[in-house]
């Protein structure tokens, strides 16, 4: 039978798979420190596809540990606890266990506080389901039971709790069981028979895991983090390299043949520059989007005419106050989900792209060739600072004056070939 920590090194190991793709899921959406710890510890069980079912056979022993039966009547065992734990190779150390008793008899159940109050906007439906459940069966507890015996377990930095709900004269009760106060909001219930072949030990044991391994998450998105953050600090430029001549003719021809759009070929031979562009502004956003002042969000933004103008004069006293109050920043007459803004000779437009994102088109060449659907030379973006757009509208007059050589050039040839093949 495999052991405590062989089972929760391959259980860990599982976990520690999907951290890289979260990570870069809040790179990419520049979540801040605290809500990245508010998913990191959001509780096991708001798991949609969770069940404490699961738990009963990972935690499966012929006899609980902490069980005890003396001339036909029940007792809590700290020391049968405390000697499967020390066979698993527990910490002592950490371990504390209490007892306490208390008659019900006549008493009025308790009602909950709804635990779930705190993720209320992202509940799942199943908890509605269980608080339900939950308040129906503690309501027979108090109408069937006379007595109810609670355990606390201390163990590294996380506390479970077990409640026995008995009759007196009868030698068999109902359980309430949290595995982890710090991580559980609904608990385990129980009959005699369950609670007899569930492991204690390993289940605390395995509690106490889940939680250090949540806090070793934490570590590593802020470490990632960090370093985003000091990379975006020192970032005052936007380096790329193009292809160069001999290539581009050479995939031009390539794309006549497959009889390429316009679009199709400059989101080809441009993409190293809408890269650089879009991992500037991305970095620039990294860096001051804690500042919630400068944070602007495409719901608010672009919902309508008067949302979109409050935003132009929201950037507009940003560039006034950054050295740039000769760009010009307005709402198209003809679409109120969209921001032009000008600046020596050249365009960015921002557009609302999805609900919660933005689309950047940094080099608005082309107000004809923008509002085709296939444009590649856009960049979409879940958060931008103002911050972000003034420090590009700095740099752009010079790259866009290289770019529209570039794309000039790229047009002509293109045009070229394609008349040839016809």
């Amino acid at each position: 039978m495999m052991s405590f920590n062989e089972y929760w090194k391959e259980k860990a190991a599982k976990h520690r798979k999907s951290w890289a793709a979260k990570a870069k899921r809040f790179a990419e959406q520049h979540t801040q420190l605290e809500d990245i710890r508010k998913e990191v510890y959001l509780p096991l069980d708001f798991g949609a596809n969770f069940s404490f079912e699961d738990y009963k056979p990972e935690h499966f022993i012929k006899l609980n540990p902490i069980t005890s039966w003396q001339d036909k009547n029940f007792c809590f065992s700290e020391e049968g606890l405390r000697a499967a734990l020390e066979a698993e190779g527990a910490d002592m150390n950490s371990f504390r266990m209490s007892v306490s008793h208390q008659p019900i008899k006549g008493l009025e159940a308790p009602q909950p506080e709804n635990e779930w109050e705190a993720y209320r906007f992202m509940k799942p439906n199943k908890v509605y389901d269980y608080d339900k459940m939950y308040r129906s069966w503690l309501q027979r507890m108090y109408e069937i039971c006379t007595d109810v015996e609670t355990v606390y377990l201390s163990y590294g930095q996380i506390t479970m709790t077990v409640k026995r709900y008995s009759t007196e004269g009868m030698p068999f009760g109902y359980y309430e069981l949290n595995p982890c106060e710090q991580l559980t909001k609904s608990v385990m219930l129980m009959q005699e028979t369950d609670f007899y072949t569930l492991n204690v030990a390993t289940l605390l044991m395995e509690a106490a895991a889940e939680w250090e391994l949540r806090q070793e998450e934490l570590n590593y998105y802020a470490k990632k983090l960090k370093i985003r953050t000091m990379e975006a600090a020192t970032k005052d430029r936007i380096e790329f390299e193009l292809w160069d001549d001999k290539k581009i003719q050479k995939k031009l021809k390539e794309y006549a043949v497959k009889e390429y759009s316009l679009d199709q070929v400059l989101g080809q031979v441009l993409s190293p520059w809408k890269k650089a562009v879009g991992d500037y502004m991305k970095a620039v956003t990294e860096r001051d989007v804690k500042d919630n002042s400068q944070v602007l969000n495409a719901r608010d933004c672009f919902y309508n005419q008067d949302f979109a103008l409050r935003f132009v004069n929201k950037l507009r006293s940003y560039l006034d106050g950054h050295g740039l109050k000769e760009v010009r920043a307005f709402v198209p007459a003809h679409s109120y989900e969209q921001v032009v803004i000008e600046h020596k000779g050249y365009r960015v437009l921002i557009k609302r792209y999805w609900p919660d994102r933005f689309a950047i088109y940094p080099y608005a060449f082309d107000d004809k060739f923008l509002e085709t659907d296939e444009n590649r030379l856009h960049l979409e973006m879940t958060s931008l600072t103002l911050s972000a757009i003034a420090e590009y509208l700095k740099l752009m007059p010079a790259i866009n004056e290289r770019m529209a050589k570039v794309i000039k050039r790229i047009k002509n040839a293109y045009g070229e070939l394609q008349n040839k093949t016809e």
